[in-house]
């Protein structure tokens, strides 16, 4: 069942994160149209509430347990018959660290869920259904210590946001975004995009061009008070003092074959100021 994984804490693989709470307020950043009959947002996405569980959002907000699916990740579902539970025991079974845990997991099926490595906040694995690829995303724990992270529900709709909103500038660029298939506050499911790094030459181009139009539009949702885009800066370029514009590391990028340019990673949220003030509090 779709619902199954935002509803079973006791072997779901967030479950550290969710507790039981009937009565908290749903996800704020979902916005279903009217054209939808309440249905689904402006993207198309519905989201699965689930009808007991809840967990606190970045901001310490609570927030009850829920599945953003967008379009393409309703039709994965429909598709694979029992990926979310596959995904799910992937993830609780594939340990990073844990002594004799496997880095690879074959799900059956023509499914492997493979560990990848370990971003910012995330622990980042490859899921492969019969030679075609998926990255999966869970947000990593740390014993004692939980930041006010992103959640990758946000992310997601953030990313939607920029590919709508934007979609004549970045296809006039030959730019893309990752498409998301599902999204909750601990886990997210995106494509897998294969290429390579794009020349030095190339990105301090694309900088000059994209960089001021991406950067006008977050702070414009945020002058609107947009909560969604609280805290959140622009990561897919760095600036150096004396130095033309450039990723510091060129890893928020990749290079497909056909020669489009696709950011990966966007987004940066920025907790300090979050921080300082729960530590006032």
């Amino acid at each position: 069942m779709v619902d199954a994984i935002v509803d079973n804490p006791p072997k779901r693989a967030e479950s550290q994160y969710l507790y039981e709470n009937t009565s908290s307020p749903l996800l704020s950043h979902f916005i279903p149209t009217s054209e939808s009959g309440g249905q689904r947002d402006r993207f198309g996405n519905r989201i699965i509430t689930s009808q007991k569980m809840a967990y606190k959002d970045r901001e310490g907000n609570e927030t009850r347990a829920g599945l953003l699916v967008s379009i393409e990740g309703e039709r994965f579902i429909k598709e694979n018959k029992g990926i979310l539970d596959d995904i799910d025991r992937g993830l609780r079974e594939l340990k990073f660290g844990a002594e004799g845990s496997p880095e690879k997991l074959d799900l059956g099926n023509g499914r492997v869920l493979e560990f990848l490595g370990v971003g910012g906040q995330s622990n980042i694995f490859i899921l492969e259904i019969n030679s075609k690829k998926f990255l999966v995303k869970k947000r990593s724990s740390r014993e004692g210590f939980i930041r006010p992270e992103q959640p990758y529900v946000n992310e997601m709709l953030q990313t939607q946001s920029l590919a709508t909103d934007l979609k004549q500038e970045f296809e006039g660029l030959g730019v893309e975004l990752p498409t998301f298939l599902f999204a909750s506050g601990q886990i997210a499911v995106r494509e897998f995009v294969e290429g390579e790094m794009p020349r030095l030459r190339e990105y301090e181009k694309l900088g000059q061009t994209l960089e001021p139009t991406v950067s006008d539009y977050i702070e414009k949702q945020k002058n609107e008070n947009n909560m969604l885009w609280n805290n959140v800066n622009l990561d897919m370029f760095v600036y150096l003092p004396g130095r033309k514009l450039y990723d510091l590391n060129n890893d928020n990028w990749i290079k497909k074959q056909d020669g489009k340019l696709v950011s990966i990673d966007p987004f940066a949220y920025d907790s300090r100021k979050l921080q300082k003030t729960n530590a006032v509090a």
